[in-house]
């Protein structure tokens, strides 16, 4: 295979084939694995989603329209009417006669869906149902230590916005029930979803703060955010990277985020659009506006606010052109999934090119991040990952690439082989 130049390389029909056949192979390969371990078991019957934020009205949406009578529990009476008002136009819209209320409580659910892990509550400690959580890792433990009997606990990730995305990210603790882990993966499958049992960090959720670290850097050095989605759009991306977000909600980046155990600093934008009610297309407004609720419009407020923000931490301007808007966020993505893959929280190269296709954004006729990294020129790659190393990745991206590189059985020009391989990564 030729390897293609670094960057933003023309698609061609031949790249386009080999991209839609290995995500075929990824989503069977995935389908297969979910299916082996639902085997025999049932979505919950009534499922209760707590919190009342838009990941939490997303959720409550997707189950409903996959036929579920749902719950959202929320105890607030005053939030508890704007997520029914949220949940209700939506529903009345999408899935009439849909089966859904919104309660203080919910003795009677089977599972108890936490997709805002920050509105869990005392009364989940409790002896009560099953509780899936949208955490993974060191965050996760921990709260199983915290539960009567860890056993009723799992992680379970759906990407907001839930009712639109197609990912799914379950992270059995090795106390959970088999039954609950069998069951988290029929709920999936009942909502339609390509199933990831991951073993660490949510790898759709790292990929994308590792974009948006990379982005928020290029925001305060002077990129425009309309300039930067562009220039993502011209490699496919659909939306950009930050009308994304808008769509997602700012809040439930920034929750995951706060979650995040290490990574760089947070930049101060984000936490200023939050606090002035910039939190995506649902409050109108965020990186762009939305007038009426239709298509985002460029907001040059937003624009003064970031230069406010880089002028107060004495951050001075740095031209780029698209070509290196592109080149930093596909770094920062490859970047990471080297990182998940050496870590061992991935299963494998699918695993993470799955998640970054339906999950983190990246393009599907590109193949996934790690299909898109082994057509690259890897002397070009190589030498990018030096070049912004410490300034816009990581330290010791450039090395660990090399050192996963070398675990290929031919690492000549774009590490097809390793990348190619969807085994685990052992070792490291």
């Amino acid at each position: 295979m030729d390897a293609e130049p670094f960057g933003a390389p023309p698609l061609s029909a031949a790249g386009a084939r080999s991209a839609a056949a290995h995500l075929a192979r990824a989503e069977a390969t995935a389908q297969a694995r979910s299916d082996a371990i639902a085997a025999g078991a049932e979505p919950p019957a009534r499922p209760a989603v707590l919190g009342s934020g838009p990941s939490a009205v997303s959720l409550a949406s997707a189950l409903a329209i996959a036929g579920l009578p749902v719950t959202l529990v929320e105890p607030d009476p005053h939030d508890a009417t704007r997520a029914g008002d949220l949940l209700g136009r939506f529903l009345a819209r999408e899935v009439p006669g849909a089966a859904w209320r919104v309660a203080p409580a919910a003795p009677e659910a089977d599972l108890l869906l936490a997709p805002e892990p920050e509105a869990l509550g005392p009364a989940v400690l409790v002896p009560g149902p099953p509780l899936a959580v949208a955490l993974a890792g060191a965050p996760l433990a921990e709260l199983a230590g915290q539960l009567d009997d860890p056993g009723r606990l799992i992680g379970c990730t759906l990407m907001p916005p839930a009712h639109a995305t197609r990912l799914a990210e379950i992270v059995p603790l090795p106390e959970t029930a088999p039954g609950l882990h069998a069951t988290a993966h029929a709920l999936a499958g009942r909502l339609g979803r390509i199933v990831l049992d991951a073993a660490g960090a949510p790898l759709a959720e790292s990929l994308l703060l590792a974009l948006h670290d990379a982005a928020d850097r290029l925001l305060i050095e002077g990129v425009e955010p309309w300039t930067l989605d562009t220039a993502m759009a011209a490699f496919g991306y659909d939306p950009g990277p930050l009308e994304a977000q808008d769509l997602a909600g700012l809040p439930a980046l920034a929750a995951a985020r706060a979650r995040r155990a290490d990574g760089p600093p947070e930049l101060p934008i984000r936490p200023r659009m939050l606090a002035e009610g910039r939190l995506g297309k649902a409050a109108g407004v965020g990186w762009y506006r939305y007038p009426g609720g239709g298509g985002a419009v460029i907001d040059p407020l937003i624009e003064d606010l970031i230069r406010e923000e880089a002028h107060f931490a004495g951050i001075g301007e740095v031209p780029r052109t698209a070509d290196e808007i592109r080149e930093a966020l596909l770094l920062a993505q490859i970047a990471e999934a080297a990182h998940l893959l050496a870590s061992g929280a991935a299963r494998g190269v699918a695993a993470l090119d799955l998640a970054s296709v339906h999950g983190a954004g990246f393009p599907a006729a590109r193949g996934g991040v790690l299909h898109y990294a082994a057509r690259v020129d890897a002397a070009r790659l190589g030498a990018a990952l030096d070049r912004l190393e410490g300034l816009l990745l990581p330290d010791r991206a450039a090395s660990l690439w090399r050192t996963l590189a070398a675990a290929s059985d031919d690492p000549a020009p774009g590490m097809v082989a390793f990348m190619s391989d969807d085994s685990p990564r052992s070792g490291h």
